[in-house]
């Protein structure tokens, strides 16, 4: 995959998960004294979809990324000894369309439908959200550095975040996606099936996540 290249490190230790705010549209910096919410909406198409055991699908949706500035926080936060740092918050919302690739393994693999393959070529819709913890940058987000169309399997979504900073921004703990669900539902006349990925169930490998087969 294509990544941006830009310094990452590992969430400091003291970092707590903080909940997230109502969503205000700025294009560009704001003053780090207040909390604001920079957002972005991304087309996605022909994006890889795994599951239990590889890919099973690829989706096409519309992503709406919010990245919240909570403030000032302590310079070790952002492992650097001069200038700034700022404290953070990210929320991912997608919804769209998937295919099944016929043939790959279900989604679900998890006992009692270990080893199943999807038959025929259900598709479907689906929606879903990542809720991301506290995360330190030493630079203020720009909503102009995201990405407005994507083409396939480039930045991946548990560093999505990262795309709202400068390559040259230190950040620590950008990956901290630790809520996340996903919902998928056929859409064929003759075929109701439901398959629930998330952080609460194993990442749908429980029965009661459901499965979409074909």
């Amino acid at each position: 995959m294509q990544m941006r290249s830009r310094i990452i490190t590992a969430l400091a230790p003291a970092a707590a998960v903080a909940a997230l705010v109502a969503p205000v549209l700025l294009a560009g910096p704001a003053s780090a004294t207040t909390q604001h919410t920079y957002t972005v909406v991304t087309k996605l198409s022909h994006r890889s979809d795994s599951g239990g055991n590889g890919n099973w699908a690829y989706d096409s949706f519309n992503r709406t990324a919010k990245v919240v500035l909570r403030g000032t926080a302590p310079l070790p936060d952002c492992g650097v000894v001069s200038g700034h740092c700022y404290a953070y918050t990210a929320s991912l919302s997608d919804k769209g369309s998937f295919a099944t690739i016929p043939g790959a393994y279900t989604p679900n693999q998890g006992a009692p439908f270990t080893g199943d393959t999807i038959s025929g070529h259900p598709h479907g819709n689906f929606h879903g959200y990542g809720l991301f913890g506290t995360f330190y940058a030493n630079q203020l987000p720009h909503t102009g550095l995201v990405p407005r169309h994507v083409n396939g399997d480039a930045d991946p979504s548990y560093l999505w975040p990262t795309l709202f900073f400068s390559p040259s921004a230190t950040l620590v703990g950008a990956g901290n996606e630790n809520d996340w669900g996903y919902t998928y539902r056929t859409t064929s006349r003759h075929l109701h099936q439901r398959w629930v990925d998330a952080s609460f169930n194993s990442g749908g490998q429980v029965p009661a996540a459901g499965n979409i087969s074909g």
